[in-house]
Order: structure tokens, then sequence, then C-alpha cells
């Protein structure tokens, strides 16, 4: 089974729903993934602040999560990084953006996500990576990625061998990734990160 990451715009309404009742998020996730309205039809009494999300759309990043994170970060770490935003990293001088592995955590994320990761970013969190993103130029993308052509890294699901396919591929994640965190942006809503 492959690690895959999703990204999921909702309330703010929403997430104080699950961080007050974590067993939520996977009917949520349920519904948004699946577009199974009928998972959420039980609990709208209890929870009538579910109804709000109808329109939202998810972001699957297949496997191309770690190559985008590596390329942003500088970072091979597959776990929680301590920032959001760096203007400069100590390396080479380019920002480091945080926009996948971020966030605080909802419950014991083992228990409601499939990998352990389920964390949420606030409006103000997803403006400032937002804006970041919008700031990060095709020549940063390209020198961070060069530089691992150079030196491999241990990236999940990349062959160094076949680099340009790997390049073609993350872009278009990556110009996904930028659209989304905008839209989020623009709807000041909470995005939810799990894999």
């Amino acid at each position: 089974m492959s690690i895959t990451v999703q990204l999921q715009q909702i309330s703010l309404s929403v997430i104080e729903a699950i961080k007050e009742n974590p067993q939520l998020v996977k009917t949520v996730i349920s519904y948004y993934e699946e577009n199974n309205f009928e998972a959420l039809l039980p609990l709208l009494d209890t929870f009538p602040v579910l109804s709000e999300q109808n329109d939202t759309l998810v972001l699957e990043l297949d496997k191309s999560w770690h190559l985008i994170s590596y390329i942003l970060t500088n970072s091979t770490e597959m776990e929680n990084l301590p920032f959001l935003v760096n203007e400069v990293s100590d390396e080479d001088n380019m920002p480091s953006i945080n926009a996948i592995l971020c966030g605080a955590p909802i419950g014991k994320e083992s228990e409601y996500s499939s990998y352990g990761y389920l964390r949420y970013l606030l409006p103000e969190e997803v403006r400032t990576i937002s804006a970041a993103l919008s700031k990060f130029s095709n020549a940063d993308i390209r020198a961070r990625f060069d530089r691992g052509i150079l030196t491999k890294p241990d990236i999940y699901a990349v062959d160094w061998e076949d680099a340009e396919t790997e390049f073609e591929w993350m872009l278009d994640y990556f110009e996904q990734l930028v659209n989304y965190y905008q839209d989020a942006a623009n709807k000041v809503n909470d995005l939810l990160i799990y894999f």
C-alpha cells in the first residue's frame, strides 16, 4: 500500500467539532473522498455544522508529497516539521515552506488516519503558507530539484535515475498544491492534512 497525502479544505466550525469528537474525522473524510453524504446523515442532528461542508474538494498529492516537501523545505524528514515558513534556509538562501508536514494534531492521530498523520491548519496559517508558495519561483523549484539529482537523497517513491520524468510529475502536483492553498486562503478555510 502506498503512502499518499490528502489535503481537505474545511471550516473552522467543523474542525472544532472534530477536535471535540475526534471519531468524527473518519466520517468527514469518507464524506469528502467518496462524496458519501449518507455517512453524515446520522450525525447531523448532533453535529449540524457538518452540513456546511458540501462543496469542498480533496487535493490528493499521490506519492509526490515527499518530493514536494523536500523541494519546499530542503529536508527529507517524514515527520511533522516545527515551522511554517522560514524566509531563508541556511543551506541555499531560499525560503523553506512547510506546506505538507505541518499543523496541529487532532486526537490520537494513529487511530484516525491510515498512517498516523492527521493535522489541521488555521486560516492564518493557510494564508502564510499560500503567500510564501506564491513567491517560490520555478527557478527555486528547479535549483532544489537539481541539488537532489546530485545528492540523491532518500525520498519516498522517487527514482533519481529518471529525474526529468520525476520532475514533470512533481511539478504538476506542485502547481495543484499552490492553487489549492490559494483557494483555501481566499475562502478563509482551515486545512485538514492526512495520510
